[in-house]
């Protein structure tokens, strides 16, 4: 049994690492699996000791590095192509109601990708911008499908 994992929330199985929070993750991102990324890092213990600060191991270093977020660059990138797919689209906006759900699933954090900039760390976008706009969709699929997305692979506006 690992003594760094915490359970938050048995049913969403949201969790939390001290190893990975040392490294400035709050919670194990993406939509929980069973067992990941615990089972991959418990793989990779050195002599059946769990991981310390000093001897994190590639799964855990990995997913802290893929958290840490996206340079300017991806991140412009990434508004511009959003920015054109939904004007190309003439600019659609979601409804009130849409919009408060897609923005509370980002405020609550569930995925773990909030950053205190109000970003998303997994695409770099602006969470207001990226919420209202009825074309783009949670790249970790956690938000309701709308015309727009329901037949859009599982994307955000960074195509990941």
């Amino acid at each position: 049994m690992c003594p760094w994992l915490k359970v938050l929330d048995e049913k969403q199985r949201v969790a939390e690492c001290e190893i990975l929070m040392q490294l400035g993750v709050a919670k194990i991102p993406g939509p929980a699996r069973a067992g990941f990324p615990c089972a991959s890092c418990k793989n990779e213990w050195k002599d059946g000791e769990p991981p310390t600060i000093s001897t994190v191991t590639p799964t855990i270093q990995g997913l802290a590095d893929a958290v840490a977020g996206k340079d300017i660059v991806t991140k412009v990138i990434n508004y511009v192509k959003s920015t054109v797919k939904w004007i190309l689209k003439d600019g659609p906006e979601c409804s009130d109601e849409e919009f408060g759900q897609r923005k509370s699933v980002c405020v609550t954090n569930i995925c773990g990708y909030l950053t205190a900039d109000n970003e998303c760390r997994k695409c770099g976008c602006p969470i207001e911008d990226k919420a209202r706009r009825a074309t783009e969709d949670c790249p970790m699929d956690l938000w309701v499908k709308n015309e727009y997305t329901k037949t859009a692979p599982k994307r955000g506006c960074c195509g990941r």
